[in-house]
């Protein structure tokens, strides 16, 4: 098992979880109540950020945890942050051999 946190902003860390690593974990990476599969954005004392894609009422009605930021991973063990643009890239182990190079966005689903 494997994790990283890159610190974006004072306020907005991407954490990254590679526990979803095995084909049969496949059908959890994009199911709503569990982190495996997913990229989550904290506050530093650990909060959830107003402005995150999946926080607020109407998402936890549906759902979704607050703290997700992007689903869908198979293992996301690589994010870095583009100093010119502020950008969040991750890479991670695709299937069959073929990594993956991401641009994460807000809410979207990558699987």
């Amino acid at each position: 098992m494997g994790a990283r946190i890159g610190w974006v902003s004072i306020f907005s860390p991407p954490v990254t979880d590679g526990r979803a690593t095995r084909l049969h974990y496949d059908p959890i990476l994009a199911s709503r109540p569990s982190d495996w599969g997913k990229i989550v954005r904290l506050t530093r004392d650990g909060g959830i950020p107003p402005d995150n894609p999946f926080a607020g009422k109407a998402f936890a009605e549906k759902g979704y945890r607050p703290e997700i930021y992007a689903l869908g991973h198979r293992n996301p063990l690589g994010p870095a942050i583009d100093s010119r643009k502020g950008d969040l890239w991750s890479t991670e182990f695709g299937p069959r051999g073929g990594d993956e190079l991401n641009l994460i966005k807000p809410g979207r689903n990558y699987g």
